[in-house]
Parts: C-alpha cells; sequence; structure tokens
C-alpha cells in the first residue's frame, strides 16, 4: 500500500491526540486530590481531599509532620530555635531595614552579654558598649566614669578609670613598709597645648623615699614620678601634661596615710592648693581632752580637713596606746620613739634627748595627731619633745600665746599631715595635771615650720622710720629678753657711727620728760668722742647721770645704794678684782682704801681721829676747836672749850 507524506502527518496528528486523552485522562484523578476541600461543598469526601493534599506535600510521612507542628516542645511553644531554622535559610532581604522589629523582654548573646527591657522605658546593657561613632543625647547621660574621656565640655587631666578602686573612688594604695603598691588604671593627660594623651598604667609597685611625704605622679611620657608634697604643691600648673594619683607620708622605714587620689580632673589641683593654704588640717569636731591619772590623758574621737576630704579619727587613750615623741637627733634629722602617757621629764637638745635640766621651769609640749580612719585605721598620737633651752620662768608666761606666740619645728615629713592639737606647759618636777593647756584646735598662731610669725608680730609695733614702738596699758612689763647660757647674757646697744657727739645710751624719763629735759642716762663716749658741752667724759668714757627738769628747781636728785639691810656700796678702780676697790660705804661709815685729798675743808660735828698725820695740811675743825697744820706739823690750836 502506498502513503503520501499528507496522509502520514494526518494520522500522526490523530495519534498524539488520542495519546494525550487517555494519559489526561488516567492522571486526572492525581490532579484533581492535590487540592484543599471546598468550602460549601465535599461534605462527604472533604478528609481526603485534604489527606491527599498533604500526602502530595510531604509524602507518606505526613503524621510525623503533623506531630512536629502540632508537640508543645516544638513551634507551639511561642519560640523558634536553630533546629526549626536551616542554615542559611534566611538571609538580608528576608529582614528588610523598613520594617519594624518588635522583641519581647530581652536578648541574650553567647558569650553572656544581655540587652535587656527590665523597667519601662529602660534599655540595660549587662556588659560593655563600645560605639565607633558619636553617641547623641537630648537627656543626661551618667556613670561612674567615662573611659577614653574627654566627652563635650570636660578639660584637665585626671584619672578615668582605676582597677579595684575604694569605696570613695580612689586609687588603691597599699604599702609594706616604705614598698607602696597600686593597681591598673588610666590616666587622661592635657598640656596647655590641649593636646590630649592617654595613659594606660599597669598595676606596678614603688620604694619611697623615707622620711618624707611624697607625691606620686603620671608625667607626659607615662611614667610613675615620685616628689616630695612641698615640690609638688610649689610646681605651677602650666605646662601640665602630669596627673598625680597619691601621697603618703614615710617615716623611719614605715608608711602613714597612704592617700590614693579620687577619679578626677586636674583641674581640682587648683582647689586642692586653695584648701591646702586655708582649711588643710583644720579641726572640724572632736578631739577633746580627758586627762587621767598624771601623766596620763586621752583624746577622742574626731574629723579634720585632710586636702579635699574630711576624715575621721578614733578615740586615742595614752594608757593603752602609747604616744610617739619626736625629737631632733641632729639638726637636720628627727628620731621617734614610743612612751604610755606625756613625756615631759625629757627634752630635746637639738642632737637627741636628754633629762631635762633646771627642773622649775615651764616648757611647751605640742601634741598633735597623725593618720586617720579610713578602710584601716591609722592615727596616732604624737608629741614633740619640750626644748631643753626654751623655758618660762611662770606659768602664766608658758600660757601668755600674745607676747609669747606659739611656735613649733615639725620633721618636713609631718608639716602637711600633723594636726596639731593641744600645747601642755610643764615642768620636770611636775607630779600632778594643772590647767595648763593651750588649745591649738583654734590657737594656731605659728608657721608649719616653726618659726615665729615675726613678721606679722612686728607690723604691730613698727613705725613708718622703722623703729619699734611698744604702746602698752595696764602691763608692768613691756619687753622681755629671757636665755639660757653659761656665759653673759646682754642687751647691747652699740652706735656704729664714730663721729665727735656719737655715743650709746640707754635713757628712762618721767612723763613730763623729753628727749632734752628730764631724764637719767646711762651710755657710752664713742672713739672719737669730742663734746664741748660735755667733758665730764672723754673718748670711749662712761657715764651715769641724771637731767632734771629745768623748771622745777630741786628736783633730779640721783640716789645711788642698797636697799637691803646689812649691805654695802663698793667703789672700785683700775681692774675687777677685790684689790681694786677703793671705797666701802654701809649704813655705819665710809671706809677709804686709799689716800683722799681733799681741796676744802672737812667738818666734823662729832670728833675725828688721824691715825696718821704726816701728810696734813690746812685747818681741822671738831667742834668749836680747830687745829692748823703745814706739812704734817701742828702749827696753832684754838679751842674756846676743851
Amino acid at each position: 500500500m502506498n502513503y503520501t507524506f499528507r496522509e502520514d502527518y494526518k494520522r500522526g496528528v490523530v495519534l498524539l491526540l488520542v495519546s494525550t486523552f487517555i494519559l489526561f485522562t488516567l492522571l486526572f484523578p492525581l490532579i484533581s486530590a492535590s487540592r484543599l476541600p471546598t468550602v460549601g461543598g465535599d461534605n462527604s469526601t472533604w478528609g481526603t481531599i485534604l489527606n491527599d493534599y498533604l500526602i502530595s506535600l510531604a509524602g507518606e510521612n505526613a503524621t510525623a509532620l503533623n506531630q512536629t507542628i502540632v508537640n508543645s516542645a516544638n513551634i507551639n511553644s511561642s519560640s523558634v530555635n536553630t533546629t526549626h531554622i536551616l542554615d542559611s535559610t534566611i538571609n538580608d532581604t528576608d529582614i528588610s531595614d523598613t520594617t519594624n522589629l518588635t522583641l519581647g523582654e530581652k536578648i541574650t548573646f553567647t558569650l553572656g552579654e544581655v540587652i535587656s527591657n527590665v523597667v519601662d522605658e529602660w534599655i540595660t546593657i549587662t556588659g560593655n558598649l563600645n560605639v565607633s561613632g558619636t553617641i547623641n543625647a537630648t537627656g543626661n547621660i551618667s556613670a561612674e566614669y567615662f573611659e577614653g574621656q574627654p566627652i563635650t565640655g570636660s578639660i584637665g587631666s585626671g584619672i578615668i578609670w582605676a582597677d579595684g578602686a575604694n569605696s570613695y573612688a580612689e586609687v588603691n594604695i597599699t604599702c609594706s613598709g616604705l614598698n607602696c603598691s597600686w593597681g591598673a588604671f588610666k590616666v587622661r593627660l592635657v598640656n596647655t597645648s590641649n593636646i590630649v594623651k592617654y595613659c594606660d598604667i599597669v598595676a606596678g609597685s614603688r620604694l619611697l623615699t623615707n622620711n618624707q611625704q611624697s607625691v606620686l605622679y603620671i608625667d607626659n611620657n607615662c611614667a610613675v614620678q615620685e616628689v616630695s608634697i612641698q615640690t609638688y604643691i610649689t610646681m605651677p600648673i602650666s605646662p601640665g601634661g602630669i596627673a598625680d594619683f597619691a601621697n603618703i607620708i614615710a617615716e623611719g622605714g614605715n608608711t602613714y596615710d597612704p592617700n590614693g587620689l579620687g577619679i578626677e580632673n586636674k583641674r581640682i589641683i587648683k582647689l586642692r592648693k586653695l584648701l591646702l593654704k586655708t582649711m588643710h588640717l583644720d579641726v572640724i569636731s572632736g578631739f577633746n581632752l580627758q586627762q587621767g591619772t598624771f601623766p596620763q590623758f586621752n583624746v577622742t574621737a574626731g574629723s579634720y580637713v585632710y586636702l579635699m576630704d574630711v576624715v575621721d579619727t578614733t578615740l586615742q587613750n595614752t594608757t593603752t596606746d602609747e604616744i610617739e615623741t619626736v625629737y631632733h637627733i641632729n639638726s637636720t634629722h628627727w628620731g621617734t620613739s614610743e612612751k604610755t602617757g606625756l613625756n615631759y621629764t625629757y627634752c630635746d637638745t637639738g642632737t637627741g634627748m636628754a633629762l631635762c635640766t633646771n627642773t622649775n621651769l615651764y616648757r611647751r609640749i605640742f601634741i598633735f595627731m597623725i593618720g586617720y580612719n579610713e578602710t584601716t585605721d591609722s592615727t596616732k598620737l604624737h608629741q614633740l619633745l619640750p626644748s631643753q633651752t626654751t623655758t618660762y620662768t611662770k606659768v602664766a608666761d608658758c600660757l601668755d600665746t600674745l607676747n609669747y606666740p606659739v611656735t613649733y619645728t615639725l620633721p618636713s615629713f609631718y608639716q602637711y599631715g600633723a594636726v596639731m592639737l593641744y600645747t601642755y606647759c610643764a615642768r620636770p618636777s611636775d607630779t600632778t595635771w594643772g590647767t595648763n593647756w593651750i588649745d591649738l584646735r583654734t590657737v594656731k598662731q605659728s608657721t608649719a615650720t616653726g618659726s615665729s610669725d615675726i613678721t606679722s608680730l612686728l607690723a604691730n609695733y613698727l613705725k613708718s622710720d622703722n623703729t619699734l614702738m611698744v604702746n602698752v596699758s595696764n602691763i608692768i612689763n613691756a619687753f622681755y629678753a629671757y636665755g639660757n647660757i653659761s656665759n653673759y647674757f646682754q642687751i647691747n646697744i652699740q652706735n656704729l657711727n664714730n663721729g665727735t657727739n656719737a655715743s650709746s645710751d640707754i635713757v628712762a624719763t618721767p612723763n613730763e620728760g623729753n628727749e632734752t629735759d628730764g631724764y637719767i642716762d646711762l651710755g657710752i663716749n664713742s672713739g672719737n668722742y669730742s663734746d664741748e658741752d660735755f667733758t665730764i667724759a672723754g673718748k670711749n668714757d662712761g657715764y651715769l647721770y641724771i637731767q632734771g627738769i629745768n623748771s622745777r628747781i630741786g628736783t633730779g636728785n640721783l640716789s645711788i645704794g642698797t636697799a637691803s639691810p646689812g649691805t654695802t656700796l663698793k667703789f672700785f678702780s683700775g681692774g675687777t678684782l677685790i684689790s681694786n676697790i677703793i671705797g666701802l660705804w654701809n649704813s655705819t661709815e665710809l671706809n677709804i682704801k686709799n689716800n683722799l685729798t681733799v681741796s676744802g675743808n672737812i667738818s666734823s660735828a662729832s670728833g675725828y681721829k688721824i691715825n696718821n698725820t704726816s701728810g696734813l695740811t690746812g685747818n681741822y675743825s671738831v667742834g668749836v676747836c680747830w687745829q692748823k697744820f703745814t706739812g704734817g706739823i701742828l702749827i696753832t690750836t684754838n679751842c674756846t672749850s676743851l
């Protein structure tokens, strides 16, 4: 049979259509079953239709999938964990940055950090927050400290973080002997050119200089340096770029008050300097005195200003707690010893301690406090050993702080650490307490180095021409000079001029007297003295005379003598030995040791006796008789009655 191409083509199309119909007929039940039940229809077949649909999606394990969905430990528990989300199945496009994300209470990170919403309108971050950009806030930003200062408005150098800071937010300083240690801390340094530098200071230690109050600070090279507090306080704030972090007293191989400075800016050093000069070591309250059995006493707890802090002390009982005695070893070094009760029998000689001499004289004993009670109690009473040479004959003089200003000398390492409390006036012979206390909590007329405040004292008495004028009332003694030396102790007035009228004089004037009229004068002439109006004394001659008031005829007498019974007025010449006495005058006679030359007459109402007449010349009368001698020879006698 022959077929043409057209017939073959038609036969192929028909065959394709028939095959397609048969395949559609076979697959139709499967396709039509993979659907969800129709609402309002499939009343008797909806379960079969649904199962067919689920099988078409999940295969034969549809039951297991159903359990996974409804199990309370999985999706139905309101949480999605990593077992439900396959890796890389959620990418950036799945979480759009244009949509809002609402969270519950907190987000917990793998390493333990937490961002939580534990209080309304507050977000708490447990851990550190590192922001490389800028933090802008319309409200306040509060923090214990800001690491990486400055923030807007902060200036100056200072400590901005410290590891193990104590409850006062200070660098934690601990000392053993002279070796002091600190934990790590961070410092911000700013110099006058406003160049900011940050130093990470590692934990370390330093052996302090003994017998010095030291300041530890960080220099601009981030190195720890040490200077005395005297040097540091006088250092100018310019050029800046340093930050102090501790000041410590070291004495006798030990340390007092290891004080770490607080986390603060360097600008506060100005305030600290001001307080050092105005309020530092001032007593705020307490430190009351309690006398016990002599020489024991107590000082109650108190508080005082230490730099920029108010610190507290504990009660000091000298019966159970020893008081530390401070004294000179030599002119530049100091020693200490401990004793229960006041040490009043030993004195400071300037080169050590020795038993006090002149046990009937009063001496001032200065009592002061060192230390305070913070994390540890370092408080201890100290006393300066009384001076061997500075004494007072009367207790009233010892207590007189106006005419005898309070002066004392402290070791340099105590000058900025000693709280002066009391001075007691005692004699080495005392056996009981007196009321001889000067309260130094209120009386502070002295300098820290102990030199007398003579400038302010003299300012009250110096005239414009620099002469000294003491103008007082109801005071018997306007001037005192006390000494204690095994040699002459003097008030010396010396006129250095060598002119012909120059002399050195001590003059006393009555109320009506003046420079030229009414005075008594004790003086000595200069080596070139030659005054035609005062020829009674020549060059380098001394004199004593009185100039009466010219308007008062008969006044201006001079009385020379002794007031005590049984005493003698002695005249001597040519030396200071007993053999140089030329006359003795007492209440019964005048005894002339050498020759007596009289150019006038000698008269006696009761008689006279001449043992040697060989040198007599002239007339001598006794009562109504007179005799005439020439060259020791009696020439004539004339008596109206013998």
